[in-house]
């Protein structure tokens, strides 16, 4: 029952997050020293 209930709780969670995953608009926070790489993969994007 326990193994159970674990398997559903890990489900929910993966769920969330692929639910959180799929956003229009990601801030991310960088390092002062990847400004410059990062702006270019956002570039890409």
């Amino acid at each position: 029952m326990i193994h159970r209930v674990s398997h559903l709780m890990v489900a929910v969670l993966a769920g969330t997050v692929i639910s959180n995953a799929s956003a229009d608009e990601v801030q991310v926070a960088v390092a002062a020293n990847f400004t410059a790489p990062i702006q270019a993969i956002a570039a890409d994007f």
